[in-house]
C-alpha cells in the first residue's frame, strides 16, 4: 500500500455531518443586533482613546458618544467614563474631572465589582501623584 492510498478516504464528502456551527452571519435577529450594537461601541471606544492625546476634543466627544449610544449602560459606559475622567485629569480640567470620577464611583453594571472599583480608583490616585 502506497502512501497515497493510505490517506485515501473513499466519500468522504458523504459522511461529514453539519454540526451546527457558526458560519459567520448573524441571521439579523436581536442577539446580532446587539452585539453589532456592542462592536460599534467597542470600536468608537478603541479610536478615542488612540486619539486621547492627539486629538483630545474629538476623544472627549467620542468617549459621550459612546456613553449616549450604551443602551445597557454597562462595560462601556465604564471604561468610557473612566477616559474621560483620565481625560479631564490630563488636561487639568479638575471640576469636570472630580464629577466624572464621581459618576465613576457611584456607576452600578453587573461586571462592576468592588474589586474593579478598587483598581480603578487605585490607578487613578496613582496617576495623580
Amino acid at each position: 500500500m502506497s502512501d497515497d492510498e493510505e490517506y485515501c478516504f473513499e466519500g468522504y464528502d458523504d459522511d461529514v455531518e453539519d454540526y451546527g456551527g457558526d458560519d459567520g452571519s448573524n441571521g439579523g435577529g436581536e442577539a446580532g443586533q446587539a452585539d453589532e450594537a456592542g462592536n460599534d461601541l467597542e470600536n468608537s471606544y478603541a479610536i478615542c482613546k488612540y486619539e486621547m492625546t492627539t486629538n483630545p476634543e474629538r476623544s472627549e466627544a467620542g468617549f459621550k458618544s459612546v456613553i449616549e449610544n450604551d443602551t445597557e449602560k454597562g462595560k462601556w459606559t465604564w471604561k468610557a467614563t473612566k477616559m474621560l475622567t483620565r481625560l479631564f485629569q490630563q488636561q487639568q480640567r479638575y471640576p469636570e474631572m472630580l464629577a466624572s470620577f464621581e459618576g465613576l464611583v457611584k456607576f452600578q453594571w453587573s461586571g462592576r465589582n468592588v474589586l474593579v472599583l478598587d483598581k480603578a480608583v487605585t490607578k487613578f490616585v496613582d496617576r495623580c501623584e
